[in-house]
């Protein structure tokens, strides 16, 4: 089995994962086997995540570097000690009570204004009729007077000066009419 500098990095990196969670890695022994020439480093029985890394690491350094390096004593030691310790338990998450928010309360809806239209005939049938400020109506009102008025379409009118508009054409049509 070879290894290319990338898989030695990624072997590493495995191996810091697996030594950190206390998991073992899956065919450690064929990976030191293949690690033994470059790394200088043996171990007897099967390979913890552990002594593996450090091999993936010296292997590493001397290819990088040219140089073999031998493992120190020390760091095997130290590699032992630290796994034979128990893992402590983790702190128990604290538990945090959410309240929920209380319900905004919605904004009250204005009902739009009715507007009375009556269909009397003028007093005086000489003056001209005058027109409605259309513009200054709000389009509730201009909606009410279209839906009073009946006319066709108002329900895709979607803004006060197309109503309006639309009820300036009513008017004039009345005014055609009477005439």
């Amino acid at each position: 089995m070879e290894f290319s500098e990338a898989d030695l990095v990624e072997l590493r990196t495995r191996c810091l994962m697996a030594s950190q969670r206390g998991y073992a890695i899956a065919r450690a022994d064929e990976y030191m086997e293949a690690l033994e020439a470059e790394s200088g480093m043996t171990v007897e029985g099967m390979p913890t995540a552990a002594q593996l890394y450090e091999a993936a690491s010296l292997a590493l350094d001397s290819r990088l570097t040219g140089k073999p390096k031998k493992k120190a004593d020390k760091k095997v030691e130290k590699v032992e000690k630290v796994e034979k310790k128990e893992a402590k338990p983790a702190p128990a998450p604290k538990v945090v009570e959410v309240k929920p928010e209380p319900p905004k309360p919605e904004p009250a809806k204005e009902e739009p204004k009715v507007v009375e239209v009556k269909d009397e005939a003028p007093k005086d049938a000489d003056k001209p009729e005058e027109v409605p400020p259309y513009e200054e109506w709000t389009y509730d009102e201009l909606y009410a007077e279209a839906q009073a008025r009946d006319i066709p379409g108002r329900s895709a009118l979607k803004n006060k000066e197309a109503l309006a508009l639309a009820l300036y054409e009513n008017d004039e049509e009345k005014a055609k009419k009477a005439q």
